[in-house]
């Protein structure tokens, strides 16, 4: 995992999203960091690793844990993904170490791979439902719930966050643009409001 560049924005130029900021908010989070990885392997390692992210072993299928900017997500039999947030803390002090490596078999970088969106407000609900046959109910689909599920048409991740009034959705970098411009326009139901910036930057 040599690759420090960390990628530009996918969104930087598409067109800025109009919401009032209660009702429904779509952002980019420029800058995230995505780790896939495969088979865990149980030992001090492993054990440093969720350590650092406040977990006591990795999430199951459908599940999620970590703290401080770093979420490892359950998406398949001794699949995960790590999510990091642009300023969390855990490059410096699990990935530079090198204890990733060890702990998993299988470890890559693939922040260039896709676009990270956060869907909010009191409306998300009902606007990812529009485009994902999820049940999101928060007793089906409860806070740190994740899946790779099917939006709009297009293969993506989404999960729910902990405080459950926010979810974030990968999708893949090419496919971005479209499915953005989708939301805008699939968004207008929801926010009649002045406009708002688009990325997190």
């Amino acid at each position: 995992m040599s690759d420090t560049v960390a990628p530009h924005s996918a969104l930087a130029n598409a067109t800025a999203f109009k919401g009032s900021g209660h009702l429904l908010t779509l952002r980019e989070c420029a800058g995230s960091r995505l780790i896939h990885l495969e088979g865990a392997c149980p030992g001090a390692e492993l054990d440093a690793v969720l350590a650092v992210l406040g977990l006591a072993q990795p999430p199951n299928i459908g599940t999620s844990g970590g703290r401080d900017g770093a979420r490892l997500l359950g998406l398949g039999p001794a699949i995960w993904l790590l999510v990091l947030d642009s300023q969390s803390f855990v490059p410096d002090a699990l990935i530079l170490a090198g204890a990733m490596d060890s702990a998993f078999e299988v470890t890559v970088d693939t922040r260039h791979a896709y676009t990270r969106i956060q869907i909010g407000g009191t409306h998300a609900v009902e606007f990812i439902a529009k485009a994902c046959a999820l049940d999101l109910h928060p007793r089906k689909f409860v806070p740190g719930a994740c899946a790779a599920t099917g939006f709009a048409g297009m293969r993506t991740i989404l999960w729910r966050a902990m405080d459950g009034d926010r979810f974030d959705l990968l999708v893949g970098r090419s496919y971005s643009v479209s499915l953005w411009e989708w939301m805008i326009d699939a968004a207008v139901e929801f926010n009649q409001d002045s406009a708002t910036g688009i990325t997190d930057k």
